[in-house]
């Protein structure tokens, strides 16, 4: 997800615009470990949706096949036909949609995290480096 200065409405599904409305308002450079972390852990939740989705669509996928099979034309409930065809296609795309902010978003967290330990890794072999010089010198 990329940072912008921009403010401007979401015309996103109300949880996904809600979820990137805030996190462009984070400032990642000034959140503790433990908050990125939180962040970052939010890709097993993502898991967990996309796999409940699933589930959900193919719950749905039998029931329609298993409704067209029956002869009878009156034993067919005929539950997703007309209008309802398009209200649950509509929340799939938004729950697809939230699934995929929430992965950027922890997407980026994890990043920020691994630049703050490279970062500190860096520094720790800087001086590790020089306090080797340090002591080198001492013993001369």
């Amino acid at each position: 997800m990329a940072k912008t200065n921009q403010t401007k409405v979401h015309s996103h599904a109300p949880a996904a615009g809600l979820i990137e409305f805030l996190f462009e308002r984070f400032d990642p450079a000034h959140a503790s470990d433990s908050e990125l972390q939180y962040f970052a852990d939010s890709a097993n939740t993502v898991a967990y949706m996309a796999e409940s989705l699933s589930t959900l669509i193919a719950g749905v996928g039998m029931l329609v096949s298993a409704d067209n099979r029956l002869e009878n034309k009156h034993l067919r409930t005929e539950a997703l036909q007309g209008k309802g065809e398009p209200v649950l296609l509509f929340h799939v795309a938004d729950e697809i949609e939230l699934i995929a902010c929430i992965a950027g978003v922890a997407a980026d967290a994890n990043l920020y995290l691994r630049q703050r330990l490279t970062n500190r890794l860096k520094i720790e072999r800087s001086r590790r480096f020089h306090d080797g010089e340090h002591s080198s010198q001492e013993v001369s």
